[in-house]
């Protein structure tokens, strides 16, 4: 997606709504396995969401030190500038073969101890595909991924972007579901069978029809 802005002039505005939505929005996390905490105590986990639901997202990850990966896109460029003020570092590029500089800081950043953070179907879609990269990140990291997946009537939905992107809505009630981990066993099995439960916990309830739990087969995609 193309920015009719430059990023850097809109990003202490948007910092501005974000404070406001992040007071007033009533954001529950159920969290059972107390993955969170784990991360904060230095547990590597690859973080993973759908990219419209990467707002609240972001609210529920800040404070474990993780590392997003974030695209050369123009809104990827947006992301980085706000990122860091949020209390998050970012690396640049994805794991497809356009964005290899992107997977080898994101996969540096897990063997590290670093809780990674990105989405299955960003900057380019399909909406909530789940491509292949993420669960080759994760085997070669040796780390679980953990489905992150938004709940709850306190958002507008733009349907008309690509991605569904969500937005929080002011004293609006939302849920974030955190896990369960997914662990990449070996081979073509293991991917798929770490792919099919990624795709289960990412599934919204509320849609109708099986386009959101496309497959596909590019690398991983960053946070945006």
């Amino acid at each position: 997606m193309h920015l009719p802005f430059e990023p850097v002039r809109v990003a202490p505005l948007i910092q501005l709504v974000d404070a406001l939505l992040h007071r007033t929005t009533r954001c529950r996390i159920e969290d059972p396995g107390g993955i969170l905490h784990a991360a904060r105590g230095g547990e590597a986990v690859l973080f993973a969401c759908r990219h419209g639901q990467l707002w609240p997202c972001l609210w529920t990850v800040r404070g474990t030190g993780t590392r997003v990966l974030v695209s050369n896109s123009s809104d990827g460029e947006l992301l980085a500038h706000l990122l860091p003020a949020w209390g998050f570092s970012v690396a640049r590029g994805s794991s497809s073969s356009s964005g290899m500089h992107g997977a080898r800081e994101a996969l540096r950043a897990l063997r590290a101890g670093l809780p990674l953070g990105l989405a299955v179907d960003g900057p380019r879609g399909p909406r909530a595909a789940v491509q292949e990269g993420p669960l080759r990140l994760a085997l070669r990291a040796g780390v679980p991924l953990v489905p992150l997946r938004v709940d709850g009537t306190g958002r507008w939905i733009l349907r008309r972007t690509w991605d569904h992107f969500e937005v929080p809505r002011p004293a609006g009630r939302l849920c974030v579901y955190v896990g369960p981990r997914v662990e990449v066993g070996p081979g073509p099995t293991g991917l798929q069978e770490a792919r099919r439960r990624l795709v289960q916990a990412l599934e919204d309830p509320n849609e109708i029809g099986a386009d959101h739990a496309r497959v596909g087969s590019e690398g991983a995609q960053p946070w945006s």
